[in-house]
């Protein structure tokens, strides 16, 4: 009984690791839960507790800005600035990721659209990060506004989140601002097979350009992005090793996202970078 169930245990073991280790399994989840952001369906309606959707208070009417309108979320302040042109045009309270769970900083745009309910609140909009779902949204625990209490996206009280989506349309640039953390390489990192970030979008575009194909930039460094990696090294005289260490950095002219000054918290607004990362 006792050898059978050590066979059972170790085929459990290949099955769960020869699909990492040969880089096939698939991109991890992050941010929203895997079923609330991809069945909105089931969410709309009710809430669980907290702030319901019916007794959300009208929001206060805002005439439309005249010039372009840009997002500003600065994760240190909790605070959502939406600016037309240069001017600060409106703000408000957010709450943000918990230090596991980080909003990651970067230079983002929303990507879509949506009325839901339940734990997203009034509104929804989904940023363009691409490994994973994260967006601005309404919530039904309004108290945890001004703190770091999500999964990465970024809440707001649920009269707030109506008044920006009237505002802002599918395209808007979005720039998060924060402290950086190693969970999604916004500080240098070895860059190995598998993980995900911003710098593995960087990494990405900078062998594109230098005309390797590393597949899409989706931020996932999976098995296309090693073997351009490896063929990269091979040109510039290193180590084929898959993996991207200081050196490669150096060879490849990558810089991680912290030296981006748009991106410290507290800088001046408006303060938006040109270099966009997805």
């Amino acid at each position: 009984m006792e050898r059978r169930l050590l066979w059972l245990l170790g085929w459990i073991a290949v099955a769960c690791w020869t699909p990492l280790l040969l880089g096939f399994r698939p991109i991890p989840t992050y941010g929203c839960w895997r079923g609330q952001a991809d069945n909105p369906s089931t969410l709309l309606g009710f809430t669980l507790g907290g702030q319901s959707l019916a007794a959300t208070p009208a929001p206060a009417p805002i005439s439309p800005p005249s010039g372009p309108l840009s997002i500003i979320i600065d994760t240190v302040a909790h605070r959502l600035y939406l600016l037309s042109g240069n001017t600060i045009y409106a703000e408000w309270p957010v709450a943000v990721g918990k230090k596991s769970t980080p909003t990651p900083i970067g230079h983002w745009s929303i990507k879509a659209k949506a009325v839901w309910g339940g734990a997203f609140g009034a509104r929804w909009m989904q940023l363009s990060t691409p490994w994973g779902t994260y967006g601005i949204h309404g919530t039904n625990h309004p108290g945890s506004i001004g703190s770091s209490a999500s999964h990465g996206c970024i809440r707001m009280l649920n009269q707030d989140v109506i008044q920006l989506y009237q505002l802002v349309s599918v395209g808007t640039p979005v720039t998060i601002r924060g402290t950086p953390r190693r969970i999604f390489g916004e500080v240098q990192r070895v860059i190995l097979p598998t993980i995900v970030g911003s710098d593995v979008i960087s990494l990405q575009q900078k062998l594109a350009e230098l005309g390797y194909d590393p597949g899409p930039p989706n931020g996932y460094f999976g098995p296309k992005t090693v073997a351009a990696v490896k063929a990269f090294q091979r040109t510039v005289g290193l180590p084929a090793t898959g993996t991207v260490d200081l050196k490669t950095y150096e060879a490849l002219g990558l810089h991680p996202l912290a030296d981006d000054p748009s991106l410290q918290p507290g800088a001046p607004i408006p303060y938006v970078s040109t270099t966009r990362s997805g």
